[in-house]
């Protein structure tokens, strides 16, 4: 329970939004080398607070409200963690499950979790 006048923590800003007003040019992502992601997946502490407003930015578009679930079925990569912490920074509650799941898998993780919203890898639907 919150205490009057304690400040909140939202752990995006902790771990993205203040390192990005600190340290902007820092690499905040170092992944291995792949064709799909800028760069092959490295991203300064500014580039991944880019990513994580526009995540949460299109989370409210959408409706999503702090405390509801986000289903996140990605692959590591910058896009992961801007996904996560898009989340976090609308106060909504990031539900990471594995990206390689199988379909009823996915399907349960949707039921057991609540999540009404969630992001996937274009990879993952069907066309």
């Amino acid at each position: 329970m919150n205490e009057p006048g304690a400040a909140r923590l939202n752990i995006a800003d902790e771990f993205i939004s203040r390192p990005a007003r600190e340290r902007p040019q820092e690499l905040a992502i170092l992944g291995e080398e792949r064709r799909d992601l800028r760069r092959g997946g490295q991203a300064t502490y500014a580039e991944l607070e880019q990513e994580v407003n526009r995540v949460a930015q299109g989370l409210r578009e959408m409706g999503c409200k702090p405390g509801e679930r986000v289903l996140i079925v990605l692959a590591d990569s910058v896009e992961f963690i801007a996904s996560f912490f898009g989340a976090a920074k609308i106060g909504a509650i990031a539900v990471p499950v594995n990206s390689m799941a199988r379909e009823n898998d996915l399907q349960h993780y949707l039921r057991d979790s609540g999540a009404r919203f969630a992001i996937v890898t274009s990879s993952r639907i069907r066309r």
